[in-house]
């Protein structure tokens, strides 16, 4: 797969820029994805965990968890930032998918959709609070 190279060079660039700094790789929904495939595959040098916001664990209206199975071979923390209302993943499915992973933790934001967004009437800001769950997992690992 193509996005496997690029996913490392991602983590080296990074790494070359700033080789003091603690690095996290992952991404949103497909990115997160690819980059969790490529730490599965070998390790990404450099890296301390994977941050997966809004992981598609399955194609929206097909719940599965397939997409979930190389998760068990990243040797790495994890942490998942899911919506309750995620339709590329249902929401018990991947409670089920992270509690089997040791190195994992999931945060979930109720009501929020895969891309992690909210009616204004919920008054709370999804980002800010993915943001304080990234905080408070780099500062527990």
């Amino acid at each position: 797969m193509v996005v496997e190279p690029m996913a490392r060079s991602a983590c080296e660039f990074a790494r070359a820029l700033r080789p003091e700094a603690r690095l996290l790789a992952g991404g949103k929904s497909m990115g997160g994805r690819m980059t969790s495939l490529a730490a599965s595959k070998a390790p990404l040098v450099g890296v301390e965990a994977l941050v997966l916001l809004g992981f598609p664990l399955h194609p929206a209206g097909r719940p599965a968890v397939s997409r979930a199975e190389h998760l068990a071979a990243v040797g790495l923390p994890l942490l998942f930032v899911s919506g309750t209302r995620d339709a590329l993943a249902d929401i018990t499915l991947l409670r089920a998918e992270v509690g089997r992973l040791s190195r994992a933790q999931m945060i979930e934001i109720v009501g929020a959709d895969h891309g992690l967004a909210l009616p204004k009437r919920a008054g709370v800001d999804p980002i800010a609070t993915a943001c304080d769950a990234v905080a408070m997992f780099v500062a527990g690992i």
